[in-house]
């Protein structure tokens, strides 16, 4: 996982290279959304902020994933608009690392430890403009995170240690809403 946050910063910071030549505009969105999956429905809110120009957003986002166990997903976000309008359909990808917020629960029988993995987002969506910077944004996308977990008993039998570990891959279906300046 440290190694796509390392690459996915490097080619951030080319690309802002890049866009610095040519007068980008600075841009920050924020946004809520609901994930929808084989578990129950959970909320999402995520920020980013970067770079625009033209029809290209470039920037790094953070957010909160309820879905099944809570993490904190740390992405890389392109975006395109498909026209330079007041209104226009968009698409975008976000791909990073995911952690969870909680890494160590206990119970009276075990111990589990958590640790988080790959992040990837891509969808479509329509933005409106709402002033002359303030737009609207809606989307509909796909999402996968991957959580680690390992369970420890706290207590073994004739002193023999095992643990169980679990690979988990949450494939989701998002829908959200927010605002960008």
């Amino acid at each position: 996982m440290k190694i796509i946050v390392s690459i996915t910063f490097i080619l951030l910071l080319c690309n802002w290279s890049t866009l610095a030549q040519s007068k980008p505009k600075w841009m920050v969105n924020g946004q809520a959304g609901v994930l929808y999956g084989a578990s129950e429905p959970a909320w999402q809110f995520q920020l980013i902020t970067g770079a625009s120009y033209k029809t290209f957003s470039l920037g790094v986002g953070y957010g909160i994933d309820a879905y099944h166990t809570r993490s904190k997903p740390l992405f890389a976000h392109l975006r395109k608009n498909i026209f330079n309008k007041s209104q226009t359909p968009f698409v975008y990808l976000d791909l990073g690392g995911n952690s969870p917020t909680d890494r160590k629960q206990e119970n009276n029988w075990q111990i589990m430890e958590f640790s988080g993995g790959f992040y990837f987002d891509a969808g479509a969506g329509y933005s409106w403009a709402l002033g002359k910077r303030l737009r609207f944004n809606m989307g509909i996308g796909y999402s996968e995170k991957k959580i680690e977990e390992k369970r420890y008993p706290r207590f073994s039998i004739n002193d023999l240690p095992w643990s169980e570990s679990f690979d988990y891959t949450f494939r989701r279906l998002n829908l959200k809403a927010g605002v960008s300046f």
